[in-house]
């Protein structure tokens, strides 16, 4: 367990993230886009089988990130599949001094639609499927709360100490940190303690180095700018990611991946993973992080 939790963190701290008859390239085409839905299904598979979300660490100030994350998923027969959607709540807090990051998560999984569900129904209602194109297994219903810890001194490519000298002059003699040029790098950058100065210098150079997409109005009502990366295919066919942001402050909205042509019956346009930002900023001074050990189970109350 302890192995398959250390593999789960270090694949949760990368970028995020057919023909079904079983091509031999499936890997070699694919992979980029499935490595969020191997997080994601790692997640459930390796999700700790205690209920007890652990006390609390000191209320020293932690950067907090609290996202509602959604995925959907092609399970059953590769030749007639159906859909199951994930949706799971994911708090992660960072602490630069400690070069630590502190991840809390808990959800359920369920058929995405009514069709879906009586397709489930139909073959015999498995708590646990197999997922179309990949050697894993969702496992079906609520998800067991969990709680793991990772050593991570980077936002993507930025150490933390030097997120603070993000987009000020470079001395002469070369010294301080560059923005990073690579659209896909900058997107990760969006959840980094970040200045509202700092996230407007990063949202003009993102529009203009990937798809401007312009307004955007969420599901919610919500309306930002955003920005997209070069198509990539996944389990649904070709995919876009995009990042929206509040276009005052550029804090993010959603980051997600949505489809660009129907497939499976899903209109183009459909969102088949989002990671919807709740909250991000500093940690409320009650609250914290979920003590856990260094890999493993949290740490139950005293």
């Amino acid at each position: 367990m302890g192995d398959l939790l250390k593999d789960l963190a270090r694949i949760t701290s990368l970028p995020r993230p057919r023909d079904w008859a079983g091509a031999p390239s499936f890997t070699r085409r694919f992979g980029p886009v499935l490595v969020a839905f191997a997080a994601v299904v790692l997640l459930v598979l390796a999700i700790l089988p205690s209920d007890r979300t652990g006390q609390f660490a000191d209320p020293q100030p932690w950067w907090h990130v609290l996202t509602r994350n959604t995925s959907l998923l092609l399970v059953g027969d590769p030749a007639n599949p159906y859909v199951m959607r994930m949706v799971s709540d994911t708090d992660e807090w960072f602490a630069p001094d400690r070069h630590v990051k502190v991840s809390r998560l808990s959800g359920m999984v369920a058929p995405k639609s009514a069709n879906d569900d009586a397709r489930w129904v139909t073959a015999g209602a498995p708590m646990v499927v197999p997922i179309v194109g990949m050697n894993h297994n969702l496992r079906v219903g609520q998800m067991r709360p969990g709680a793991w810890k990772d050593d991570i001194s980077t936002f993507g490519t930025i150490p933390y100490e030097e997120i603070g000298n993000l987009f000020t002059d470079v001395s002469a003699s070369g010294s301080g940190v560059r923005p990073p040029r690579e659209p896909g790098q900058m997107m990760r950058l969006a959840i980094a303690p970040l200045r509202d100065d700092q996230r407007q210098a990063l949202l003009a150079l993102l529009r203009t180095s990937a798809r401007d997409l312009g307004r955007v109005t969420q599901p919610d009502g919500r309306v930002g700018v955003g920005a997209a990366l070069a198509p990539v295919e996944s389990q649904f066919g070709t995919v876009e990611e995009q990042l929206v942001v509040d276009e005052r402050t550029a804090q993010p909205i959603v980051h997600q991946q949505v489809l660009t042509t129907s497939r499976c019956g899903l209109p183009a346009g459909t969102p088949i993973w989002s990671e919807e930002y709740l909250h991000l900023g500093l940690a409320d001074g009650a609250t914290g992080p979920p003590d856990v050990n260094a890999i493993g189970e949290p740490v139950p109350p005293s």
